[in-house]
């Protein structure tokens, strides 16, 4: 279901998370999760520091970008 109004191919493209009715998308999203896992706190304090976090976003940008085309196909057959 989705409730957030974002057209699926967005929800597909990028990882989205709602915590405390706030919608978190990409690096946000997995910094939220990371948050919560004991063993990923450290990682999640560390990727939030300015220049590690923008560096992160970019990655984290083209690494999506990348999985999202290369699965294109197969992700628009399940959600057809």
């Amino acid at each position: 279901i989705n409730e957030t109004k974002i057209t699926s191919k967005e929800l597909l493209r990028r990882l989205h998370i709602i915590k405390n009715n706030k919608l978190y998308k990409g690096l946000d999203a997995f910094l939220i999760v990371w948050r919560e896992i004991p063993r990923y706190k450290l990682l999640s304090k560390f990727v939030n520091l300015p220049i590690i976090y923008h560096i992160g976003w970019l990655i984290y940008e083209f690494i999506a970008l990348l999985l999202f085309f290369k699965n294109k196909n197969l992700l628009n057959k399940t959600y057809e």
